[in-house]
């Protein structure tokens, strides 16, 4: 499999994890940036765990080795799904949110990239 070419790679992602709620039940992040992501516009409609069909808006390639420095989203993702709580990010000023992480394998089993859905 050949690696997510490094001139497509220009964006820069604030991921943003919730974390909790404050006293006012507001959610708290912890933010944390990557580079060298590459935005893709496009809709593709999936269906999520509990049955329901989503549109997502746009998709983030995030390479496993060219993006800087390694964040685990799967691993984000599911914490932040198993709190009952959203993810979202921010790329180029605009504010998404996270509604799907794929983890797309190289042909020996190991990360090749994350692919991750946004609204």
């Amino acid at each position: 499999m050949q690696p997510i070419p490094s001139q497509i790679l220009k964006d820069t992602v604030t991921i943003r994890t919730t974390t909790g709620v404050d006293v006012w039940n507001n959610p708290t992040y912890t933010e944390q940036t990557q580079n060298r992501v590459h935005l893709q516009g496009g809709n593709k409609v999936f269906r999520t765990k509990d049955n329901s069909e989503v549109l997502c808006n746009s998709t983030l390639f995030v390479d496993r080795y060219r993006s800087t420095p390694f964040v685990d989203w799967l691993a984000l993702y599911e914490a932040s799904e198993a709190a009952g709580l959203e993810m979202s990010c921010v790329i180029n000023g605009y504010s998404f949110r996270v509604v799907k992480v794929d983890d797309v394998p190289d042909p020996y089993g190991k990360l090749h990239h994350y692919e991750v859905g946004l609204v």
